[in-house]
């Protein structure tokens, strides 16, 4: 089964587990390559954290597909902390033409000349397949990236994806 599909649906009831016990738990793809999110998805947190997630679901249903390691401890030989954090790529061109014509009042024409078909912007990061239960949507694609080595940990803000610009994470 496709990584993007399967580590999707991990991400999805993580989300979840998030949404309902919010904490400081982050992710992490440590064997993402290209635009492959890889086929391990590593939690990081404080050992209650990670037993409130953990326990809210995550694991159910999907053993199958994973095998869960239970809680370990971060080794000694870290090679440095990384953000872990989602990429948007930018709108359609059709969509950004659109909102140039309703917003500037130019003419369809112009706007195809302000912003062409080229101007797609593509995207070489991993990324998970996602399904949306407030809007419907499916297979919505979730570009992830990991920022460059930093040698120490910081902190801040963890979405309910448990992705963060400003929080890093050990990797080993």
């Amino acid at each position: 089964m496709d990584n993007a599909f399967i580590v999707g649906k991990m991400m999805e009831l993580v989300h979840l587990s998030l949404h309902h016990f919010p904490c400081r738990v982050c992710v992490s793809f440590p064997d993402s390559q290209g635009s492959d999110i890889g086929g391990i998805v590593r939690l990081h947190g404080s050992e209650d954290e990670l037993k409130l997630v953990l326990g809210g679901g995550v694991e159910d249903g999907l053993e199958d597909y994973f095998s869960f390691s239970g809680i370990l401890g971060v080794p000694s030989d870290i090679k440095g902390y990384r953000n872990v954090r989602r990429v948007q790529p930018k709108s359609s061109p059709a969509r950004i033409r659109r909102r140039l014509v309703r917003r500037h009042n130019i003419s369809e024409e112009e706007a195809i000349r302000r912003w062409p078909d080229s101007r797609r912007q593509m995207l070489d990061l991993p990324f998970f397949l996602i399904n949306s239960r407030s809007t419907g949507q499916s297979n919505i694609r979730f570009f992830v990236e990991h920022s460059d080595f930093r040698p120490e940990q910081t902190d801040g803000h963890v979405s309910s994806y448990g992705l963060s610009r400003e929080m890093t994470v050990p990797v080993w």
